[in-house]
């Protein structure tokens, strides 16, 4: 009779055994889906990201950022007209960058006061693209030494990502490589040097595109911000990106 009860016992427990390691299963299967599906959201919303970052860029990219330029007098009256502004423009690009080209613009307009009592910058549309990359084309050489500056206008995110470009785009001049950036990304020598934030090319556009090597940082979906391994991937992609300038020196 025990001996019964024992087997029945038994049969009970691996009855319950059973159906706990179906549960078991069950919510590991829905905890990868969860995973997935969040995954799913990350690469979404940074797409969505991605495509906000890349229409502001567009929608600036016949602008340029004028500093250094003093405010003429009838700049300084409340409700001054944007020409008083345009044409303390154009004679700026006549008298200092040396364009005796005739500049057309779809608005010039002073930004808001600085903090540190220097001229309001000036921002400019430029009708035809051609004017617009002349000047900045002209403005290293004709604004070195001098208090003058003359910047693309790009949305936020690329001047950060940029930035934590630069020592590596310092770095590679100093070794005498080409070194160029186009929107958030740093090409050295025709690498690409993407920023942490940056998601890179998925693996069909890299297909598609040539076989120069790319250096790239950030895996499909993004890793927090801070992270150990955030700092890992930024110190090895440091590291190549400094192992091919060095390799590199001659720029070929």
């Amino acid at each position: 009779m025990n001996f019964l009860r024992s087997k029945n016992d038994i049969g009970i427990f691996n009855a319950k055994l059973n159906s706990n390691e179906a549960n078991t299963n069950d919510l590991s299967s829905r905890v990868v889906d969860l995973e997935d599906e969040k995954n799913k959201l990350l690469y979404e919303n940074s797409e969505l990201k991605e495509r906000v970052i890349d229409v502001q860029a567009r929608s600036m990219r016949e602008n340029l950022i004028f500093s250094g330029i003093d405010e003429a007098p009838d700049e300084q009256v409340k409700g001054a007209k944007n020409s008083h502004t345009e044409n303390q423009l154009k004679l700026f690009i006549k008298e200092v960058t040396k364009i005796e080209d005739e500049m057309q613009f779809h608005v010039v307009h002073r930004l808001r006061p600085r903090d540190d009592g220097k001229p309001r910058s000036i921002i400019a549309r430029f009708e035809r693209r051609k004017d617009r990359d002349l000047v900045l084309q002209r403005a290293p050489a004709t604004l070195k030494d001098t208090s003058y500056r003359v910047n693309e206008q790009l949305p936020m995110e690329i001047i950060e990502r940029r930035n934590e470009l630069w020592p590596i785009y310092k770095r590679g001049k100093r070794l005498g490589n080409e070194c160029k950036f186009k929107g958030d990304v740093l090409y050295v020598n025709n690498v690409a040097v993407y920023p942490s934030s940056k998601r890179p090319v998925n693996r069909r556009q890299m297909r598609t595109q040539n076989s120069a090597p790319h250096i790239v940082n950030q895996p499909m979906i993004p890793i927090p911000t801070h992270t150990q391994q955030q700092i890992e991937r930024n110190q090895a992609v440091q590291v190549a990106s400094e192992m091919n300038l060095t390799q590199n020196p001659s720029g070929h």
